[in-house]
């Protein structure tokens, strides 16, 4: 949930930063991207940064150890900047896609 008007810029990357806050509310996902089950709402701010685990390939198989072949995690950078700040929000996505339409499975707050 965001708080007031805001800016969302979304950038895809390699892998979640080490020093994040897990908010994985399925223990399966929360044990593949090796980080504490940890269901809680969410509210992003105007300068907050939200990472994203998006699985591809299908839903988990329920008690899954191991990521079955053909599955894999995306990552996404989530910023949220107030809408006086999309200038400063504009030269920082220069060279990222934005607009896309990433479905939520995991969010990483740091």
């Amino acid at each position: 949930m965001l708080q007031g008007d805001a800016v969302i810029l979304c950038r895809e990357v390699s892998t979640l930063p080490d020093d994040c806050i897990s908010a994985v509310g399925h223990e399966d996902t929360a044990r593949m991207l090796g980080v504490p089950f940890n269901r809680v709402n969410v509210q992003l701010a105007s300068g907050d940064v939200a990472y994203v685990a998006q699985l591809v390939g299908g839903r988990l198989p329920e008690g899954t150890y191991k990521l079955p072949e053909g599955f894999a995690f995306k990552f996404f950078e989530i910023k949220v900047s107030s809408p006086q700040k999309v200038e400063e929000a504009a030269r920082w996505a220069h060279s990222f896609e934005l607009g896309s339409n990433v479905g939520i499975d995991t969010l990483m707050i740091q």
